[in-house]
Formats: structure tokens, sequence, C-alpha cells
């Protein structure tokens, strides 16, 4: 602004300058984790600017900004690996960046055998047990007279008249069939 100052025959002008505040940007949490469902995150922003949002990754969407909070729609994630994203605020050469990490999809573990049954002959003999399954799994058999690992078994003759049963288990965590 510019002030005359008139004292009769001569005029002096000086001229007042003032600063503007200090354009400030701040993030009241700068880390965001999600589950591999993903969902919606919001960021609490405080600034007296008016900032650019910028995204880095397409798995996360900004939704805009309601008051103070800005609202980013975060996908699912359908791979087993964690992943990254950023947002930063800025203005001029003001940034401040939220990090937006997310857990991969994680495979509920399982084990399948097809054939839960195996009818051996008194004189004994082998059999292999066809198993599918996702996790390193452990092997109890309730028998002496049963022998084997992994898949692979031998059973034992058995030299009494009765039938005699045995249970093979594949176990992991709450897992066990």
């Amino acid at each position: 602004a510019n002030v005359t100052i008139d004292g009769g025959k001569e005029n002096a002008t000086i001229e007042v300058i003032q600063d503007g505040v200090v354009p400030t940007i701040e993030i009241a949490a700068t880390s965001f984790p999600v589950s591999a469902d993903g969902g919606t995150i919001s960021v609490s922003v405080d600034s007296n600017v008016e900032y650019e949002v910028t995204v880095n990754d397409s798995w996360v969407e900004y939704k805009g900004l309601s008051g103070t909070t800005e609202a980013f729609e975060v996908g699912a994630n359908g791979s087993e690996s964690d992943r990254t994203a950023t947002v930063t605020f800025s203005y001029g050469n003001i940034s401040k960046t939220v990090s937006i990490s997310q857990k991969g999809k994680k495979e509920e573990p399982y084990i399948n055998i097809t054939n839960r049954t195996y009818n051996m002959p008194a004189d004994g003999g082998s059999f292999d047990v066809s198993v599918s399954s996702n996790v390193n799994y452990s092997v109890a058999i309730s028998a002496d007279w049963v022998s084997g690992s992994g898949n692979s078994y031998t059973v034992a003759p058995n030299s009494e008249t009765s039938a005699r049963s045995a249970t093979v288990t594949y176990s992991y965590g709450d897992i066990s069939v």
C-alpha cells in the first residue's frame, strides 16, 4: 500500500509492505495400515493454503475433502505381496507425505486328502496318500504297526484274528486331517 503524506507544499510517499502468513500444511498422522480387503482412510489436514493432492498408485483413489478431512478409497489387494502407496499434499515448496501400507491377501492354509480310508489285508502292505497343501504340515501315526512319512506308508502284518485300525493325522496349527 502506498501512503501519501501531504505537508502543504511538499508531499512524501512511503510504501508499506506487509508479509503474508507463512503457508502451512500439517498432517495429523502420516502412516495408515490397511487390510488386504481395502477400505476408506481419512487423513486430517490443517492448512492455511489450497494445497494439491497427488496419489502415486492407482489402487488408492482420492475421494475429496470434507471439512479438514481428506478421504481416500483403498482397493482390495488380490496379490499375496504387501504394497505401499504415498499421498503427497503440496503447495509451492511445502510438501507433506502420507504412507499407505497394505497387507497382501494371504491364502488360508489348507491340507486336502482325497482318500481317507485304506483297507489293508491281514498280511499288510503299503499305500500312498494323495495330499495337497499350501503349508508345511506334520504327520502323526497312532500305531507302531504303521510306518512311513509324507505320503507313503507301510502296514505290518496282523497276526491277530480281530481287525485293528490306526490313524495318520496331518496337522498344521489348528488344522488337523
